[in-house]
């Protein structure tokens, strides 16, 4: 058959994957899920996720576009001939003129597309940490120092969202908030603390894309789903509380930026 592969890490495990995936005849390919638009750490992904060993064991890898293309070519030009600038069909989903796909837009809440992995996530610091040491990802090129530092931003956003969202829900009592964590976060730990609030509710259910196509506004910081809703022309709002980001900056470059409470709750 065929395996499509969301990243090809160097690591141990996946290497012994693809080695028995070769030896029974498979068909391998591989296109990295998200970070192969307009990445912040350019030069970081095409070590950390990819390798010249898992590289060497697939057939094809498929990038998003010329900015892809070339930081892969630059670092692996010995496999010019497997890496294929293809574009990604997840952003074809995204143009106008694939709207017939999703069902009639219902626009009946504002979504907040989350992005607190490090802080609402179903490991614990500790649990990735230990991962990314045994993996090797700091030896292949992951910054710790930017890792510890993402948490730090996390741990301060998530104060000024979860403040933000409380006054919203109040000043806009007849209007559904939903929240849609990110798929590596734990929905409970939002649900404790918005449990009081009747009209947020904490999902992570469906597609994506779906979900977006029913949000009245999305608000987002440094989310992809904030840039797939840009793209598509939703309303789309960046809260940035504080010069530092997390995720990708160019989300948040396409989106209408909000500095402080005042002003976003005026845009809305």
């Amino acid at each position: 058959g065929i395996i499509h592969h969301k990243s090809l890490t160097p690591n141990k495990k996946r290497i012994s994957q693809l080695k028995n995936l070769r030896e029974r005849n498979f068909l391998i390919t591989s296109q990295d899920e998200e970070v192969g638009h307009v990445n912040i750490h350019a030069k970081e992904y095409v070590s950390t996720r990819y390798g010249g060993k898992t590289i060497k064991l697939v057939d094809y890898l498929f990038t998003w576009g010329k900015f892809d293309y070339n930081n892969l070519l630059d670092k692996y030009p010995n496999f010019k001939n497997k890496i294929i600038n293809a574009g990604n069909p997840r952003v074809d989903f995204w143009r106008t003129d694939f709207k017939k796909f999703y069902n009639k837009a219902k626009k009946n809440y504002f979504l907040i597309s989350s992005n607190f992995e490090n802080i609402f996530g179903e490991t614990n610091f500790y649990q990735k940490y230990k991962f990314l040491k045994e993996s090797k990802y700091f030896d292949l090129g992951m910054s710790e120092k930017v890792m510890l530092r993402r948490m730090t931003i996390e741990a301060i956003l998530v104060e000024k969202y979860i403040n933000l969202l409380k006054k919203l829900s109040k000043i806009f009592p007849k209007k559904n908030f939903l929240l849609r964590p990110h798929p590596i976060e734990n929905p409970k730990h939002w649900n404790i603390i918005f449990e009081n609030y009747k009209n947020i509710k904490v999902d992570q259910s469906g597609n994506l894309s779906e979900v977006l196509n029913n949000a009245d506004i999305v608000l987002h910081n440094g989310c992809t789903g904030g840039l797939e809703a840009a793209i598509r022309q939703i309303p789309t709002i960046s809260y940035m509380p504080i010069k530092e980001t997390i995720g990708h900056p160019i989300a948040n470059k396409l989106s209408l930026i909000c500095k402080n409470e005042l002003s976003l709750i005026n845009e809305i």
